[in-house]
């Protein structure tokens, strides 16, 4: 597992950092040349497009957090 990330970033935002580096592993990215990318699950059958450029998920939860 990685080290957790320290820095100056103030407390709840550093933690979210750190749940969210965690968690990445069991996601695939599928990169291509356009702003459009596939994100696939390795624990659940699931896929979802990214748009780098528009910054949107097709599961909505950037939309709402503002976190990829």
């Amino acid at each position: 597992m990685e080290k957790e990330r320290k820095g100056n970033i103030v407390p709840n935002p550093m933690k979210r950092l750190n749940k969210e580096v965690e968690k990445r592993i069991n996601w695939l990215i599928n990169w291509s040349n356009s702003p459009l990318s596939e994100v696939t699950s390795t624990l659940f059958v699931e896929k979802l497009v990214i748009n780098l450029e528009l910054h949107t998920c097709s599961c909505s939860l950037w939309d709402l957090s503002g976190v990829p």
